[in-house]
């Protein structure tokens, strides 16, 4: 798993744990590490909701939680991502409806959902 002391790395801009078999779920003092710009954790075993704490993170540009165990709703606050420029949900167990506020993300270019269990429609 993925240690609450992350959140002292302040200065952390890049984090790339995929395709390992880390679990757990994300600790919420990752949101600490204000000038992360990309966070990929594609292809582990983490499971439990996101943080919403994540939706702090300005710099962010890539998120890529693919091909986990993640569940529940996706967070509205991710909509306060505006620098993120790719979002991989895919291949999880989110469910629910994509949040409207994803309409606020004008520097997305890639967004990846499929493989969930998500109604409704795109913002």
């Amino acid at each position: 798993n993925i240690p609450t002391s992350i959140g002292l790395i302040t200065k952390l801009s890049v984090l790339s744990l995929s395709n390992n078999r880390l679990a757990g779920e994300i600790p919420a003092e990752l949101s600490n590490c204000t000038a992360l710009q990309v966070l990929d954790l594609n292809a582990n075993l983490f499971s439990g909701p996101i943080p919403v704490e994540l939706g702090s993170l300005e710099f962010l540009q890539t998120l890529d939680l693919s091909s986990n165990g993640f569940s529940g709703s996706i967070p509205n606050e991710l909509g306060n991502l505006r620098s993120l420029q790719t979002l991989n949900l895919y291949d999880n167990l989110f469910t629910g409806s994509i949040p409207v506020l994803f309409g606020n993300l004008t520097s997305l270019r890639q967004l990846y959902v499929y493989t969930n269990n998500l109604t409704g429609s795109v913002p």
